[in-house]
């Protein structure tokens, strides 16, 4: 027996209604009823979520940054690179934060960040590995898995969560002595260039 009759004309589906009335009782209709109302919410969600200008936004990002490499051209900047490229995934947190409303999305997003971030940061590795390890795709993955209900990607997600946080606080310590370490390179290059013409 098909669960939505959504589809079918109002004459048509009273008569379904009636038939299935007669064959299972008056409770699974008010539960197929509950079930199309839902359905129907979460697809409005969903158009609404991906019609936004937020979504487009992190779309168009994701394109620009990973598809064309701008993530990989702007950390060959030295510090400036590393400090602009994370202000183009603050769009990816507020679909997670505001539109979806998941908080384990968006542990998993600002690891992906910071693992992003680390590696961009680590000397002459880390502007080799920008092309290659694409936070702002897999962030678009999990974020569109999200919107359209996808259950693998929603399970993968929240299995990931608990251990992310871990990551999240082991990949800032990271970065704070990455950060530090970068500094006291470039202090030490520009008392040397400056050395040179005293």
């Amino acid at each position: 027996m098909e669960p939505s009759f959504t589809h079918r004309s109002p004459r048509k589906r009273s008569d379904f209604k009636d038939q299935l009335t007669a064959d299972l009782g008056k409770d699974v209709i008010v539960s197929l009823d509950k079930e199309n109302e839902r359905i129907g919410k979460k697809k409005k969600r969903q158009s609404e979520i991906e019609k936004s200008k937020t979504y487009k936004l992190i779309k168009g990002t994701t394109k620009w940054m990973d598809k064309y490499f701008l993530d990989g051209i702007l950390g060959l900047i030295p510090m400036v690179g590393d400090a602009v490229t994370p202000v183009f995934s603050l769009p990816f947190l507020y679909v997670a934060i505001v539109k979806i409303k998941s908080g384990r999305l968006t542990l998993v997003i600002i690891y992906n960040i910071l693992l992003d971030i680390a590696i961009g940061l680590i000397p002459i590795f880390g502007d080799a590995a920008d092309f290659f390890f694409r936070s702002y795709k897999k962030n678009f993955r999990l974020i569109t898995g999200f919107v359209e209900d996808d259950r693998k990607i929603i399970r993968e997600v929240n299995k990931r969560a608990v251990l992310r946080t871990f990551g999240i606080i082991s990949l800032s310590i990271i970065i704070y002595f990455l950060v530090k370490t970068m500094i006291s390179i470039t202090s030490n290059f520009y008392d040397w260039v400056l050395g040179l013409f005293t």
